[in-house]
């Protein structure tokens, strides 16, 4: 389950979620700002890590007879 969700991060966040990208604030009645950003693929990788390693020691945690489950 956690190699699943992992890899679900890594393939989906760095395929479609990387790459520079506009993000705008704001009524357009009022005035709205917009703001250039860009997201690298290492922040995926390491969400992708985080989410496994995090789902790894709670599952171990929680239950270690079946913690393994998880992985």
């Amino acid at each position: 389950m956690g190699i699943a969700i992992a890899g679900l991060v890594w393939i989906i966040g760095t395929s479609v979620y990387s790459g520079s990208m506009e993000i705008t604030i704001g009524f357009p009645e009022l005035g709205s700002n917009t703001f250039l950003i860009t997201l690298p693929e290492a922040l995926w990788i390491g969400l992708a890590f985080i989410a496994f390693f995090s789902m790894a020691i709670l599952g171990l945690k929680l239950d270690p007879t079946i913690g393994w489950t998880v992985l």
